[in-house]
Formats: C-alpha cells, structure tokens, sequence
C-alpha cells in the first residue's frame, strides 16, 4: 500500500512536470518564432547594402570600422529587440495566457471547435455572442464603401470636366477683365489729353 502511493506521488509528479512542460512549449515557440522574425529582419540588411549607405571611397578607406560598426549595430539591436519582446511577454503575462490556452485546448476533445461555453469567462462568452453581429456589421461597411467607390469613380469624370470648365472660365474672366482694364486706361489717358 506505501508502495502504491509513493508510485502514484512519483507519477502525479511525472504527470506535473509533463504538462508544465507541455505549457511551456507554447511560449518555447512563440521566442523561437519571434528570434525567427529576427534572422529575417537582418537578412535583408548585408554588410554591403550597409557599407553602400557611406559611398565607395569612405568605405574602402574604412571597411574594417565600417564592419565593427555593422556588427555592434546588429548586436545591439537584436539585443534590445529579444530584452523588449521579454519585457512585452512579461507585462502581458504571456506565459500564463499560454499555459492557459494550452490547458484549454487540451480539454478540447478532437474534432471539437473551439471552447465551451462553461469554460469561458462571461467577458469572452459577451465578445463571442458580439463577433457575428461585428462581421455582419462589417460586410454591410465594406459592401456600402465599394458602393461609395463606384459612385466615386462614375461622378470622377464629371468632376473633372466641371473643373476644367471652370478653370477655362476663370482664365477667359481674368483675360477680360485685363482687356477691360487696358481699354479703360486707353480712355483714361485720352479724356485726360483732351
């Protein structure tokens, strides 16, 4: 009987230490994602696309400061990204949010889509119950702007043309308003000679 209990002790310890295990792999993945992010983010800076920004004559004179400069920019922001990205997991709590929704999902038996509502807390279950009228609300928008879009580009043409006419308008105005104003210097100038 001793002997019974101290195995199912050391195999709820087993068990422990597997799901907290299990539950870290989540935020395990999410650094290795994010580190992944990273690698990408410094590809596509190379040393010579760096070295390009300084011109050919400073950077053949300077190469070997140039690569110390490149290499502790690199070094550093990667350094500041991965201490800021830990700062972010630890305010959001992200550790707990994912050993949740890891404990989450495997309740969930196969097949299944999604949480219970009995496993939801009334904030999530209220968001749930609000995401079908937000889509529906979304559709009608965006069906309403392609609508506003097409009426736009069917009345474009029309505005142009008025503009055009206008601006015609406006420079036949101004042309006769100098005509005007040179023909009334003319009798000026003359009514003052008489």
């Amino acid at each position: 009987s001793e002997q019974m209990e101290t195995d199912a002790e050391m195999q709820q310890a087993q068990n422990m230490q597997q799901t907290v295990a299990d539950e870290r792999l989540r935020l395990r993945r999410l650094h290795e994602a994010f580190k992944k992010v990273l690698d990408k983010t410094f590809e596509e800076m190379p040393f010579e696309t760096f070295i390009q920004q300084f011109g050919e004559e400073f950077a053949a004179l300077h190469r070997d400061y140039l690569f110390d400069l490149y290499s502790q920019l690199i070094s550093m922001t990667r350094s500041n990204a991965e201490e800021e990205f830990g700062v972010i997991v630890f305010q959001q709590d992200l550790d707990e949010k994912l050993a949740k929704l890891h404990k989450l999902m495997s309740e969930q038996p196969e097949g299944s889509q999604g949480v219970s509502i009995a496993k939801q807390s009334p904030a999530d279950a209220m968001r749930s119950a609000r995401m079908g009228l937000k889509e529906a609300e979304k559709k009608k928008l965006e069906a309403w702007l392609a609508q506003v879009d097409a009426e736009n580009d069917e009345l474009r043409p029309l505005f142009q043309a008025k503009h055009r006419e206008a601006c015609e308008g406006a420079a036949a105005l101004r042309q006769r308003k100098e005509q005007y104003s040179a023909a009334l210097a003319a009798c000026s100038t003359a009514v003052s000679c008489q």
